[in-house]
């Protein structure tokens, strides 16, 4: 038999948001490594200069499609049809559709109706790695309401319309199988990571002064105020040790952030780094620290599969965090669990591993244990080629 021929649809393109460079790329270079034959199709709406044609990601083929969106009008037409026909050249077996919302949502209606009237034959995946509609993030977005309920209406029926969907945790799993009148249930594909071995050799960037307080984030993950309270007593109890943020997020978030560490008297020691990926980013997370994973408990962290968490467990980060939805299932013995808002004891578990080196190494090789043993994008590819295997038998 063949090799499949997949094609992935990826939401949007490499800016800030995270979807396609974090998920959608890993995730096809890893499946490109094994028997399939595999490409990536970005409608880049949302950068001012994307690439120019089919580039490459190991051996996965990467097709950028230029067009932009505007508020008034959140598709452009073109732009949706160039994707859908990019999508469905070369007849693939399978095209997985990564967020049932906007362009690769509208691909998989459009592919589960018009695809299958013109003689497509093949399989629609579609992929869920976050809570989108009036549950989700629209809501929390401040989206106009009609944008709320199309997006609403958006991913719950192309959800029902795929002959497999992926979703990426457990949470999803459970929201994604409703509505789907007996069809194969969700199939549960959490992030994955990189090894880090590729980026950056261990520990080679260490400082011989005291250990920072990492904060890596979209300053979506918490609030503000309840952030800055917990890394202000932290800070008060280890005077020589600085917040260390890098990230990047919605500008108001980052000024109630900021103006939060102000009022705890925490400003002044803390360096902020911005948006960093690359080398330059493992340079940072490799450095001696230890992480915060502040995480509310709240449905759409809940449904989340936070790949930020990920990367500083595979970079050998000691991590104390809050045990809310998929956190416990992808950290398992790489980091210090609290339950989720318990400052108090958050705090101590911070305290105590700035204050011992032995500690701080013990917990950073469990976590680059777990990373390489349980949480590789290798190792998600070969879940999700199994899915697509059994669709064809």
């Amino acid at each position: 038999m063949r090799p499949l021929r997949v094609t992935f649809v990826a939401p949007f393109g490499l800016c800030r948001r995270g979807t396609t460079r974090a998920r959608v790329i890993p995730l096809a270079a890893a499946l490109a490594a094994g028997s399939l034959h595999v490409r990536v199709v970005i409608p880049n709406w949302d950068c001012p200069r994307p690439p120019q044609g089919p580039c490459r990601a190991g051996a996965a083929e990467i097709v950028y499609l230029g067009g932009r969106a505007t508020l008034r009008q959140p598709l452009d037409a073109r732009l949706l049809h160039q994707t859908y026909q990019t999508a469905l050249a070369g007849n693939p077996d399978v095209v997985h559709c990564f967020k049932p919302i906007g362009y690769s949502g509208a691909v998989a209606l459009l592919l589960g109706t018009l695809a299958r009237r013109v003689g497509w034959r093949g399989r629609l995946a579609v992929d869920t790695d976050d809570l989108e509609g009036r549950a989700g993030w629209a809501r929390r977005a401040g989206r106009p309401a009609w944008q709320t309920l199309a997006l609403d209406w958006q991913e719950r029926r192309a959800l029902r319309a795929a002959d497999l969907v992926t979703a990426a945790s457990e949470e999803l799993v459970r929201k994604a199988a409703v509505g789907r009148n007996g069809r194969a249930a969700p199939v549960y594909l959490p992030n994955g990571v990189t090894p880090p071995e590729l980026i950056c050799a261990p520990g080679q960037n260490r400082p011989a002064r005291a250990p920072n307080l990492l904060l890596y984030t979209r300053f979506n993950e918490f609030a503000p105020a309840r952030a800055a309270e917990i890394v202000g007593a932290i800070l008060d109890r280890v005077p020589e040790s600085r917040l260390v943020v890098v990230g990047d997020g919605p500008a108001g978030a980052r000024s109630a952030f900021r103006h939060a560490l102000e009022r705890e008297g925490a400003a002044n020691r803390t360096d902020w780094l911005g948006f960093l990926t690359g080398p330059a980013l493992a340079t940072v997370l490799e450095a001696d620290s230890v992480a915060l994973w502040l995480f509310d408990d709240n449905p759409i962290n809940r449904a989340r599969s936070p790949i930020k968490l990920l990367e500083l467990l595979a970079h050998g980060r000691p991590v104390v965090a809050e045990a809310v939805g998929e956190v416990r299932a992808l950290c398992g013995a790489g980091a210090r669990l609290v339950a989720p808002g318990d400052a108090s004891r958050l705090i101590e578990c911070a305290v105590a591993l700035l204050a011992s080196p032995r500690e701080r190494n013990y917990l950073g090789e469990q976590a680059r244990a777990a990373m390489r043993e349980g949480a590789t994008w290798r190792r998600r590819a070969t879940e999700l080629a199994r899915a697509y295997a059994a669709m064809y038998t």
